[in-house]
């Protein structure tokens, strides 16, 4: 399926949580699991204050930690192949993104412990925008999914037939024996008279004859994309909602609010973002 997945680690419980996810997602012997972590360098301040508590060895290229756990999944996964690297750097998201692109990452696994619903500038890393910098579908989490399986899969089809869609849809298929729910949603300014089921036909189709996996279709009504496929996806209790960055993820412009901002911690749904 992936023979590359990158894992950022933050030694919280994310990190038990997305390495089960990758072990669940990989194929022993052929894919490598990468755990990486971005150390933030000591702050100047510490050393006035008397402070050691946000102090890091910046020679240790490994921390201890990142070994331990790359130790344990090898010890645990013999046939699993398991790289370790650690950088120091003030900007976690674009050290993720140029880690990806380096090691030609072809899913990242992101754990999301923070909740800044009505501040989410204030997050450190943005699992949208790194979908659409690296091309490399996104999958996001919060604690609660720590035991979700990959059972049902909800996949938004808009005017173009979503091709990256359907390639994971076959890959996760190889691994899980998953229900698909494709939605469309229809506004009420869109003329439905003119609506253009050709790549949901299509997408069906395919998916029909190729995947043979049970597969639901829903018209859905609303202003906003996001909004709409988010409800949905909770009201079926959904174990992942499979949509392209921003342009079906974007819940609001002021303040800029993306579906992985309303995840509640104790939500089992899982976001995995592909750009097209």
């Amino acid at each position: 399926m992936f023979s590359n997945i990158l894992i950022p680690v933050d030694f919280h419980l994310n990190t038990e949580i997305a390495v089960k996810k990758a072990l669940e997602l990989a194929d022993p012997g052929q894919t490598v699991i990468h755990l990486f972590h971005v150390q933030t360098p000591p702050l100047p301040w510490n050393s006035f204050l008397g402070s050691e508590m946000f102090q890091i060895d910046l020679n240790q290229k490994i921390p201890y930690q990142l070994k331990q756990w790359k130790d344990l999944i090898s010890d645990c996964y013999p046939e699993m192949k398991v790289a370790a690297s650690a950088e120091d750097s003030m900007k976690i998201q674009k050290s993720i993104i140029a880690k990806a692109k380096i090691i030609k990452a072809e899913l990242i696994i992101i754990g999301k412990h923070s909740h800044h619903n009505w501040f989410p500038f204030l997050n450190t890393v943005f699992p949208n925008k790194i979908a659409k910098a690296t091309g490399c579908p996104v999958l996001t989490f919060k604690p609660g999914s720590i035991y979700t399986k990959i059972r049902s899969i909800v996949v938004p089809v808009g005017p173009e037939i979503p091709r990256r869609k359907v390639d994971l849809i076959v890959s996760l298929n190889e691994k899980f024996r998953i229900t698909i729910h494709l939605v469309t949603v229809i506004n009420k300014k869109q003329n439905q008279n003119n609506f253009s089921a050709y790549s949901l036909l299509e997408t069906y189709r395919f998916l029909k004859d190729f995947v043979q996996c049970p597969l639901n279709h829903e018209v859905l009504h609303g202003e906003n994309v996001a909004k709409a496929i988010f409800e949905y996806a909770k009201s079926i209790k959904a174990d992942v909602l499979l949509v392209e960055p921003e342009s079906e993820t974007k819940l609001s412009s002021f303040p800029q609010k993306h579906i992985n901002d309303e995840l509640k911690p104790n939500s089992k749904l899982q976001i995995l973002a592909v750009q097209s």
